[in-house]
């Protein structure tokens, strides 16, 4: 037999419709169960540092120093942040673990929407702090070329 005939024999045959693509071998059904518990774990580590963050936020806000009030407000937003990603992906290896389990595209399909928008705030979130560094640069670089670094000595 060949290898292309034995591709086909591992197809799962969970019917086509105009939008759907028949196709899903038991090697993807494999891999998702085995990636499942990966993505529940980075879920966590999400969650943990997520909720760290919030806790120095709000420590910091109730600090009754001016600066670390700015401090608290972005860790605030940091831990939000990390929390809503860890959901996304939580979510999505959950519909992926059933996927794998039960079969069903209904579950590759929630799981893959999931995923979708993980990688879209990420990468959403990536291009702010790469304005924002960019953007703190030429400050930085603007103050030096002023003469103003002798501010920065009392630091």
């Amino acid at each position: 037999m060949s290898e292309e005939e034995d591709l086909f024999k591992e197809i799962i045959d969970e019917g086509v419709t105009e939008n759907s693509v028949s196709g899903i071998t038991v090697k993807m059904k494999q891999a998702a169960v085995k990636m499942t518990p990966w993505k529940k774990f980075l879920a966590i580590i999400f969650f943990i540092g997520g909720g760290l963050a919030v806790i120095g936020g709000m420590m910091s806000l109730f600090s009754g120093y001016s600066g670390a009030a700015f401090q608290g407000f972005i860790n605030l937003l940091t831990g939000g942040l990390y929390i809503y990603l860890g959901t996304l992906l939580l979510k999505s290896a959950n519909s992926m673990g059933n996927f794998g389990k039960n079969g069903g595209i209904h579950h590759l399909e929630d799981s893959m929407t999931e995923q979708a928008n993980f990688w879209k705030v990420s990468g959403v979130v990536t291009i702010v702090i790469i304005a924002l560094s960019i953007l703190a640069a030429i400050i930085v670089a603007a103050i030096i070329g002023s003469g103003g670094i002798n501010s920065f000595n009392r630091f």
